[in-house]
């Protein structure tokens, strides 16, 4: 999905979030710090971001409309500060052990909850559905009206959990496309069944999930793999790889699949062209590393 374009002409008058105040200045959906630090720290600064459902276009930002009151855009921009720093270290820090304190979990709702909101808004009702559920409990825990998300957890995954064989294995995976993305969509992952379970946000090489139904009902042994995903205050993301369940593997190469070419998928002119683009404008990035591991790991399909 593209974050920018398909909302720009909503009309959002009152706040999303308490109701109970007129929307104030542009609020993000996906948090500025997320889109301006993968700029800062994988390229160098420059403005060269791609997000998913327009890839071939270059952005600068993502999407930002009328959505808050000023006091809560307050409230969630606080949240935002105090994670931001930890954000940059875990991008230039690998490993690195991510901490999910209070403000940090009430972060990762809000972004789940803000997407949610949007998506609401935007789909036609029958679709949307089975975000109304998730969106009300996540909405009342960030009003502090209740003390969790009852059953619709938080789920991170981070793009540093893929091994090397599920990427090679993959028909649009690669580790410069798993640390750079950033979009929302809803996607099925858990079983064969691939019912709307996740609302799923890519923040660069963070994954956030949030659980739309009860996946025990559909894959009891599904539902105990994604248990070790789960996160709440006082969880840390370790900085070495885990064991990822195979349908979220499988879940995120499909959202993959319809958006963006994978570097063996090019023609050799297409080759060229990436490759020439990467050594004058991205040495010495860590995006540039990303794209070198990639081009290892896929050398062996080329030949």
């Amino acid at each position: 999905m593209d974050m920018k374009d398909p909302f720009a002409n909503l009309d959002i008058k009152d706040c999303q979030l308490c109701s109970k105040a007129p929307t104030g200045i542009d609020s993000h959906i996906v948090p500025r710090f997320i889109s301006k630090t993968l700029i800062d720290v994988l390229i160098g600064g420059q403005h060269q971001l791609r997000f998913t459902g327009n890839p071939n276009s270059i952005q600068q930002d993502t999407l930002n409309i009328p959505f808050l009151c000023d006091e809560c855009e307050k409230t969630l921009n606080k949240y935002e500060t105090l994670f931001a720093p930890r954000y940059k270290k875990y991008l230039e820090n690998d490993p690195y052990d991510l901490e999910i304190d209070e403000q940090t979990y009430r972060l990762l709702v809000s972004i789940s909850w803000r997407t949610a909101r949007l998506l609401l808004l935007t789909q036609p009702p029958k679709q949307a559905e089975s975000l109304m559920a998730p969106e009300k409990a996540w909405r009342e825990y960030l009003l502090k009206e209740t003390e969790d998300v009852g059953p619709f957890h938080q789920y991170l995954f981070s793009a540093r959990d893929f091994k090397e064989t599920e990427i090679y294995a993959s028909k649009r995976l690669s580790r410069t496309h798993l640390n750079t993305l950033i979009g929302t969509g809803v996607n099925g992952f858990y079983g064969e069944t691939q019912t709307k379970q996740a609302l799923v946000n890519h923040l660069g090489p963070l994954i956030l999930c949030g659980q739309m139904r009860d996946i025990e009902e559909g894959s009891p042994a599904e539902a105990e793999q994604w248990s070790n995903f789960i996160v709440q205050p006082g969880s840390v993301i370790p900085g070495l790889p885990r064991n990822l369940p195979p349908a979220f593997v499988d879940g995120v190469d499909a959202h993959f699949e319809w958006a963006l070419t994978r570097i063996d998928s090019m023609s050799k002119a297409q080759k060229q062209k990436q490759k020439k683009r990467a050594d004058k404008h991205l040495k010495n990035t860590l995006a540039y590393r990303l794209i070198q591991e990639d081009e290892r790991i896929f050398s062996s399909k080329e030949e």
